[in-house]
């Protein structure tokens, strides 16, 4: 394309001539604005969710009939998860990252504190946890597990210990010591100590302005008849054993329903498809823009 008989026709015309230098003004002011709504799309998607996502999977199990004992089934569930080939562990947990549904509670330094001094995101968990979760210890150390008490639903969760991320303790205590220290969780004793600190481990809402601020709590507590199971499997051996904990878990108590089986990369897929659908979106915009602007100008010659 030569440029010299586009230039002298909009020499020629100075009315279209400030036509068109508005319109490429206003093009690259719409293009830049456009690529830092993009940049920060595809910077919200990259964010870690501190776990293995790769070889993670979770289900639900509902039990129904008078008969159905939800706490000797969880016991029982985990224990055929752990055996099973292909599974590296197994947890009980009311929630997981990027679902968009679980348990938060304000975390007070003082009893009877007004205003919490974080808030936090709840996972209901065992000993197993960190292991399957795949999150990093830092410091401190995993539960016992006599440390995971039962709790009936609808029940104040009152842990005496607690693990919670590097985020979250450095906002609890930015002198960089949390570790041994005691917290209320909400506002009245008694009080939880801090045990262990993982690196980081994303909150279940995406919009969260304190998104690793996460905390475990050692609890078995049903959820009525129902129930959830993060499982990590082997490197590698993920889908062959979604199938197989599918189909041991059903033919072990067939007085409940096991829910879809779901693994954490759909999860993280369908936790971003707003962002991923808007910088497609975005980008679509700047190409018409600039073909627009470009047939504009290449139409003066």
């Amino acid at each position: 394309m030569e440029i010299r008989p586009i230039f002298s026709a909009l020499m020629r015309s100075k009315v279209s001539m400030i036509l068109i230098g508005v319109q490429v003004a206003m093009t690259l002011a719409i293009v830049c604005n456009a690529l830092f709504i993009i940049g920060q799309r595809l910077d919200h998607m990259k964010r870690p969710s501190g776990m293995n996502e790769a070889d993670t999977f979770y289900l639900g199990s509902s039990g129904f009939g008078q008969g159905f004992d939800p706490r000797a089934t969880i016991h029982e569930d985990l224990a055929t998860l752990r055996h099973l080939p292909g599974v590296a562990d197994a947890t009980i947990s009311n929630s997981v990252p990027m679902s968009e549904g679980g348990w938060s509670t304000g975390l007070s330094l003082q009893p009877k504190q007004k205003t919490s001094t974080a808030d936090t995101a709840i996972y209901i968990v065992d000993e197993h946890a960190l292991e399957t979760f795949g999150v990093e210890l830092v410091a401190g150390r995993n539960f016992k597990p006599e440390e995971v008490t039962d709790v009936t639903f609808g029940d104040r969760l009152q842990p005496a210990s607690i693990i919670v991320t590097k985020a979250l303790a450095d906002k609890l205590f930015p002198e960089g010591d949390a570790l041994g220290k005691s917290i209320y969780m909400g506002e009245d004793p008694p009080t939880s100590t801090i045990i262990g600190i993982v690196d980081r481990l994303q909150q279940p809402w995406m919009s969260s302005s304190s998104i690793e601020n996460s905390t475990f709590v050692p609890a078995f507590m049903p959820f009525g008849n129902s129930s959830r199971y993060l499982v990590r499997a082997e490197p590698g051996r993920r889908d062959e054993v979604m199938k197989l904990v599918e189909q041991k878990l059903a033919e072990s108590n067939t007085s409940r329903i096991i829910g879809k089986v779901r693994t954490m990369e759909e999860t993280r897929r369908e936790a971003y498809a707003g962002d991923r659908a808007m910088a497609i979106i975005l980008t679509a915009v700047i190409l018409a823009l600039l073909t627009v602007t470009a047939l504009g100008i290449v139409g003066m010659a």
